[in-house]
C-alpha cells in the first residue's frame, strides 16, 4: 500500500499544513496567492497528545482533530498536508537501479514515472505500509531533474537510479490513515515524510545545495544531510526534549507538566538565578547523555562521505542552551568531514519566511518542521 501521492495537482485556495508529534499536534489553516508573497494564515490549532500515546492512538487523536477543525473553521479545506516523523514510522534511503538498453535515443517524463511506478509495485506487498518519497535521480551516477533531462540525447546513459526515502509505516496505523481520509470525502491529503518538506526549504529557501540537518524534538533526534540539494543519508535517535523534561520532574519532584514549565522558563531566560543554575546543571548532565546517542547516530554518515560546513539546528531542542554548545563545539565534526568547525545556524519559523512571523502564528525552532510543511505545500512540484 502506498499512501503518499506524487503526482501534482494545481495549488488550492485553502491549504492545512500539519505536523503530527510525539506529544502535540499543530495545524495551521492558510491561503497563498502566489509563490513570491508569503501565505495567509487564517487560523493555527493545536492539541495535546498523551505522553504514552502509540502511532495508532496518534492517529486517532489526528482524526478527531480533523473532524473537529473542519467543524471548526466551517468546511473542509481543499488540500492537506500531513507531516510524517519519526513518532509514525522508521525512516531509510534505499537506492534503485533500472538499466536502460543501449543506444537509447531518449527518455521522456513519462517513461521516468513509470520506472518509478514499476520500482513501487516491485517492492511493496501486503504485509509493507509505506510513503516512497523519489529524493533524487541519478543517470550513470551523476544527479538530473526529469523535467530537464526529458527528451535529452540518452544514448550513453547506462543507467537509471533512483533515491528513495521510505517511511515504513504499521499496518493497522496505514489502515487509520485511509479511514481518516475517507471521513473526509476523499480530499487530497498527501502524507509527507519530514525529510521531504526539510529539502523543499534548504533547496528553495536557505538556498543551500550542501548542509547536514539536526531536528531535535520531543522523543527523537532526526538527522538528514543533504549533498547537491539531495538527501543521501538519514538517522534517527531516541532522545530528545522529553528526556530533559524527565529528568527535571523526578530531580525537583514534580509533575511532567509542571517540569516541562520549568525547562521552557530555563530556556527563554525566565528562571532566577538560583534555580537556573539548579536546572543548568540537570540540563548539562543530560546533554552528555544525549552527545553520546548522537555520536552513535553518526555512523551512517561516514558512507555518504564528508559532513559540510553548514549545520541547520531546529526543533524543541534547539532552545536549549547547552545542546546549542555541544554543536557548536568542533571535536564532533572533525571525524565526519573536512572542515574543523561546524557553521551552526539555529533555524526558526519565522526565518524560514524572512522573518516574518505570519502574523504571530510562527515563532522559533520548535515550529520549523511546520513552517517547512507550509513551504512543501506551496511551493513543490511533482518531479514526474
Amino acid at each position: 500500500m502506498r499512501l503518499s501521492t506524487l503526482f501534482g495537482a494545481l495549488s488550492p485556495q485553502l491549504s492545512m499544513a500539519l505536523d503530527v508529534g510525539s506529544y502535540s499536534i499543530k495545524a495551521v489553516t492558510f491561503q497563498s496567492n502566489g509563490r513570491t508573497s508569503p501565505p495567509w494564515v487564517a487560523k493555527k490549532m493545536t492539541a495535546k497528545l498523551p505522553v504514552s500515546a502509540d502511532p495508532l492512538r496518534m492517529v486517532s487523536k489526528l482524526h478527531e482533530f480533523l473532524f473537529d477543525a473542519a467543524k471548526e473553521l466551517g468546511k473542509v479545506p481543499e488540500k492537506i498536508t500531513i507531516g510524517i516523523g519519526p513518532s509514525l514510522a522508521e525512516f531509510s534511503l534505499v537506492t534503485h537501479v533500472i538499466p536502460i538498453a543501449p543506444a537509447r535515443g531518449t527518455i521522456s517524463r513519462k517513461e521516468f514515472a513509470d520506472y518509478f511506478k514499476t520500482i513501487i509495485q516491485q517492492n511493496t506487498d501486503a504485509e509493507r505500509y509505506m510513503i516512497a518519497f523519489p529524493v533524487g535521480i541519478y543517470a550513470n551516477g551523476y544527479p538530473i531533474h526529469p523535467i530537464v533531462f526529458a527528451g535529452s540525447d540518452a544514448s550513453m546513459v547506462k543507467e537509471i537510479s533512483f533515491s528513495l526515502l521510505i517511511a515504513d509505516i504499521p499496518q493497522k496505523v496505514a489502515e487509520a490513515f485511509e479511514q481518516t481520509q475517507k471521513m473526509l470525502g476523499g480530499i487530497q491529503i498527501e502524507f509527507v515524510p519530514i525529510a521531504g518538506a526539510y529539502q523543499e526549504v534548504l533547496q528553495k529557501v536557505l538556498k543551500m545545495q550542501d548542509a547536514f540537518l539536526i531536528d531535535v524534538g520531543e522523543n527523537h533526534t532526526f538527522l538528514m544531510l543533504v549533498k547537491e540539494g539531495i538527501v543521501v543519508a538519514v538517522s534517527v535517535f531516541p532522545s530528545g526534549m522529553h528526556q530533559f523534561v524527565s529528568a527535571i520532574a523526578e530531580e525537583r519532584d514534580i509533575s511532567l507538566e509542571e517540569g516541562e514549565r520549568v525547562k521552557r522558563h530555563y530556556t527563554d531566560g525566565l528562571l532566577k538565578s538560583a534555580k537556573s543554575a539548579d536546572v543548568r546543571e540537570i540540563c548539562t548532565r543530560e546533554t552528555v547523555v544525549w552527545k553520546a546517542k548522537f555520536l552513535d547516530a553518526l555512523a551512517p554518515f561516514y558512507r555518504a562521505g564528508p559532513l559540510p560546513e553548514d549545520v541547520i539546528l531546529c526543533g524543541g531542542g534547539a532552545q536549549m542552551p547547552e545542546i546549542r554548545a555541544a554543536i557548536l563545539e568542533s571535536e564532533w565534526i572533525k571525524n565526519f568531514s573536512y572542515v574543523d568547525k561546524p557553521r551552526v545556524r539555529v533555524l526558526e519559523a519565522r526565518g524560514i519566511f524572512e522573518g516574518d512571523s505570519l502574523g504571530g502564528f510562527l515563532q522559533g525552532p520548535e515550529e520549523c518542521g511546520l513552517a517547512s510543511l507550509i513551504i512543501y505545500s506551496m511551493h513543490h512540484e511533482p518531479i514526474f
